[in-house]
């Protein structure tokens, strides 16, 4: 009896000791799956911030690429603060060029983002050839603009012409 109350102490004590084992063994399943979709999750989240730092790194080359492109392309668009220079600049041209080039309107239409159109109305006056020489001079002029209109009238005096002119002038404090 004793011997079969040792071997029915010893199954009772393998079998506590194999759920012991299985518990133990799921429970330490369950920590390392856990565990490894929590590396998993860190993986995705360092590769997505490798791959925004990449993106970043070439805009980064791009915009350093492009300085030159970009200061030659500024050269080409009139500033806020020099709209005043640029007028009496091209009256002081007008003079140089042997006509009467006068500013009759100015107005700035405010415009969203970077940039405001500047609309500009003159009236020149002169020998026939000088005005055609003052208009060809306003359309090479080295900035962003359109001529909207442009009206001519050959009098016994001379010739007098109308430009009606749009410039795009960069905001300075956007």
């Amino acid at each position: 009896m004793m011997h079969l109350h040792k071997t029915y102490l010893t199954a009772l004590l393998a079998t506590f000791f194999c759920i012991g084992s299985c518990v133990a063994l799921g429970f330490f399943w369950h920590i390392t799956e856990k565990t490894g979709i929590d590396l998993h999750s860190r993986i995705e989240t360092i590769a997505n911030n490798n791959a925004r730092e990449q993106v970043y790194l070439d805009l980064q080359k791009a915009v350093d690429a492009s300085e030159g492109q970009r200061k030659e392309m500024m050269q080409l668009i009139l500033t806020e603060g020099q709209t005043s220079t640029f007028l009496t600049d091209l009256e002081s041209l007008g003079t140089t060029q042997g006509v009467l080039l006068v500013t009759d309107s100015l107005e700035v239409k405010k415009q969203t983002g970077l940039f405001d159109l500047l609309l500009v109305r003159f009236s020149i006056s002169g020998t026939k050839e000088n005005v055609t020489r003052m208009i060809t001079l306003f359309e090479s002029l080295p900035y962003v603009n359109n001529i909207m209109k442009l009206t001519i009238e050959h009098l016994n005096e001379g010739t007098r012409a109308s430009v009606e002119m749009k410039l795009i002038v960069l905001k300075e404090n956007v």
